[in-house]
């Protein structure tokens, strides 16, 4: 039997690898900044803001859809 790792078993595998990944490029652009001096601009700093944003929006859950069905109006 197949042992399923910890993190899939409350994420999709697309929200772990967008999380992952995400976390990676933010943490590895903030430690190229601190060691080795890398300049951080503002263009940087957006793209990392919006990574974060991104993240954000693939584990927040979707919210359900009205209910446009036919007893809405019925005269």
């Amino acid at each position: 039997m197949r042992q399923r790792y910890q993190a899939l078993k409350k994420l999709p595998l697309g929200v772990a690898y967008g999380v992952w990944s995400g976390l990676g490029v933010t943490a590895i652009t903030i430690i190229g900044a601190i060691i080795w001096g890398e300049p951080l601009n503002a263009i940087i700093i957006f793209g990392i803001a919006l990574i974060i944003t991104g993240v954000v929006l693939l584990e927040s859950p979707p919210k359900p859809a009205a209910d446009s069905g036919s007893d809405a109006q019925t005269a």
